[in-house]
């Protein structure tokens, strides 16, 4: 019976003893966790921010791009202009030079014998008709006209040119100050690397 509440005894000990052999193993787990929950806490924070980041970054280079889109389209309607003055100059020279032949014609034409097309009694009326044509008048109008109109569509020409260039040089100087712009309001500690462009 003796034996029995010692036995009695040491079991009730027993779970007392256990109780101090947990705390450790808790501690470290405690530990452990804590740790976890921290790197994912910086993990998602280091996530956050390079999102930001990004979503800041992108907002400026397509702020940029679209002024450069911009830039592409007065270019390409002011190449238009450039090439419909190019063929007006090239019409004033094909004018010029159908009217120095006409009036070539004309001159061989008066000078012919009356006997050739006196022959072909359909032909009369339309020659008589080329002679009285005052071709020699719009010639000479045309010859005057012409180098004054070539000069002018020229300087607009040049205009439309220049006007490319300076609204190319500033649309870079305003795509960087835009695209900083950009960046900024996304992401107030981010900024644009100067060199980028």
């Amino acid at each position: 019976m003796l034996k029995l509440i010692l036995r009695l005894s040491q079991r009730q000990q027993g779970p007392r003893v256990q109780r101090g052999q947990a705390l450790p193993f808790t501690l470290a787990f405690a530990a452990v966790t804590g740790l976890v929950v921290l790197l994912l806490f910086n993990s998602s924070q280091l996530a956050n921010t390079k999102t930001v980041l990004q979503n800041a970054a992108d907002a400026g280079a397509y702020s940029a791009a679209v002024l450069q889109a911009r830039d592409h389209n007065f270019s390409a309607y002011t190449n238009r202009a450039i090439i419909a003055n190019q063929v007006a100059v090239a019409q004033f020279v094909s004018l010029k030079s159908y009217l120095d032949d006409a009036k070539e014609t004309q001159s061989r034409m008066k000078s012919l014998p009356i006997s050739f097309y006196e022959k072909l009694p359909t032909a009369k009326p339309v020659w008589d008709l080329g002679k009285k044509i005052p071709v020699s008048s719009a010639q000479s109008l045309v010859s005057k006209m012409a180098p004054i109109a070539v000069k002018g569509l020229d300087k607009l020409i040049w205009a439309l040119e220049t006007a490319q260039d300076l609204h190319h040089k500033t649309t870079l100087a305003e795509a960087l100050l835009v695209a900083d712009e950009v960046v900024k309001k996304n992401d107030p500690d981010a900024s644009m690397v100067k060199g980028a462009f």
